[in-house]
């Protein structure tokens, strides 16, 4: 999320945000960033850095033609970055990408160090995608909120990283061991977070690596078995991370892929089933990374998808019931994954959703209760995928926002408790989606954050105990979201 890996093929990629409304964050030949509010702010921004739009040149005619602006721009994705030509053409060229990139909606900020065309120009690419060998783009898995076991942590637009919930390891990293039901600080200068059961990995700008939480198993990275209730730096270089349940990987800015604490089950991908209290490398050539509670999950620059770890449901997705110590190819052409507690999920480059692994309450999707020991097709049209510990979350590109599984808590957000073997719409508007063990998170357009399902912790952060079986505010707030950049 810091850095971009050099690619054998270079195609520009850009994001139009939705996150608390703010509709843009624009990106040229020159390699700066503007974040706006607006088409109206972006004008200005596009005469900054190309020079051939002036004040009132996107008219508001253009403003509402916009759809049809990105269609005509998609002509042109995967073809010759245009950067040094009209800066109107490379506006909706950046908005065609961006309906077409994985979960870019809910992206707000873009690097500046991107990878170096031959005519020297500089690309920005979003910090939320990295390109893949074959051209399309990944979801790195960037998120301004994460549902842990039985605590949340989200970040707000000014940079801020906030937990609640349970609290006994230090989890919510505010230098306590107190639960809370309100959102407490944990820190500033965050731009990526994982919650895994009861610890919490987190990025910094720099692509520094902070970790505090439970410790048992080396999950935290430091060389200790030492719980932290506050953050401790474990590394650098990584531009993503996930936790899983008790063990955590990172992926670094080389593409190599990194992993630490609990391997009982082989999770860490090494070949041994030793524990590992700081990170040890796994591989290379890596593009993402999801770790389930038992299992890792991983994507490579080519797209294809490997697997390791815990397999007695079929989770790895390579069609045994084998666990496997080292990663093991389990499909391909895959640009986005989620691993849960015994299943997973993956999207395709034409919006496809793929589940597999354990099923017994219709995490996967599929309309049945049977396991999958490989993917299966769930449906078509998703742009952002959530696992969590016996249900699913999916983000539709039209911001409607659909769940399946498990629901004896509301986790699903239906008004029921009722298992739901299909996927079921809840709600409209959302941006970003986070599925705990029991429970679920999901971020509005408006800058407001929702949550459901069990509360027996205050993970909801309302204030109360009270299981909730549909969306409810947490904290009232109307600035959370990736931070802006500046």
């Amino acid at each position: 999320m810091k850095a971009t890996i050099m690619l054998a093929q270079i195609v520009i990629v850009a994001s139009i945000i939705s996150i608390a409304g703010y509709g843009h964050c624009a990106a040229f030949g020159d390699g700066l960033a503007y974040p706006a509010r607006s088409f109206r702010q972006a004008e200005s921004s596009l005469a900054k850095t190309a020079g051939d739009v002036t004040p009132g040149a996107i008219s508001s005619a253009e403003e509402a033609a916009a759809p049809r602006f990105a269609e005509q721009g998609r002509d042109r994705i995967g073809k010759t970055p245009l950067v040094s030509g009209n800066a109107r053409e490379l506006f909706f060229l950046e908005m065609a990408s961006a309906e077409d990139s994985l979960a870019s909606a809910r992206k707000s900020k873009l690097r500046n160090d991107a990878p170096q065309p031959a005519s020297g120009k500089t690309l920005s690419v979003p910090i939320g995608l990295l390109l893949l060998e074959t051209g399309s783009a990944v979801d790195m898995g960037e998120s301004a909120i994460s549902a842990g076991y039985t605590f949340s942590m989200a970040m707000k637009r000014d940079g801020g990283l906030w937990g609640w919930g349970y609290n006994d390891k230090g989890q919510l990293g505010d230098g306590t061991t107190i639960s809370s039901s309100v959102p407490v600080q944990s820190g500033t200068g965050y731009s990526a977070i994982s919650a895994g059961r009861d610890h919490t990995l987190a990025l910094k700008d720099d692509g520094t690596l902070w970790t505090w939480g439970d410790n048992e198993y080396g999950q935290l990275g430091d060389g200790s078995t030492l719980s932290r209730s506050a953050p401790v730096q474990a590394g650098s270089g990584f531009i993503m991370v996930d936790a899983g349940l008790r063990h955590s990987l990172g992926l670094k800015n080389d593409g190599s892929l990194w992993a630490w604490g609990c391997n009982e089950n082989g999770e860490l991908g090494d070949g041994t089933t030793v524990d590992r209290h700081a990170p040890v490398k796994v591989g290379e050539g890596y593009a993402g990374i999801a770790a389930g509670w038992y299992f890792s999950l991983a994507l490579k620059r080519d797209g294809g998808l490997w697997g390791w770890g815990a397999n007695g449901d079929g989770q790895l997705g390579d069609g045994t019931f084998t666990d496997h110590l080292t990663p093991t190819p389990t499909g391909s052409s895959f640009t986005s994954i989620s691993a849960g507690g015994w299943h997973a999920l993956g999207l395709k480059s034409d919006g496809s959703l793929w589940g597999w692994g354990q099923n017994g309450s219709g995490q996967i999707g599929d309309g049945t209760m049977s396991n999958r020991g490989a993917p299966v097709l769930v449906g078509e049209g998703y742009s952002a995928i959530a696992a969590g510990g016996l249900h699913s979350l999916g983000l539709k590109s039209d911001g409607g926002l659909w769940a399946w599984g498990y629901n004896g808590n509301g986790q699903v957000g239906d008004g029921t408790t009722t298992n739901r073997h299909l996927p079921t719409q809840i709600g409209s508007w959302y941006v970003d989606i986070a599925a705990g063990g029991l429970f679920s998170l999901g971020l509005k357009n408006d800058g407001r954050l929702w949550g459901w399902g069990s509360n027996d912790y205050y993970q909801l952060g309302d204030e109360t105990l009270t299981d909730r079986i549909a969306p409810m505010l947490v904290n009232g707030d109307f600035d959370w979201g990736m931070p802006i950049a500046e």
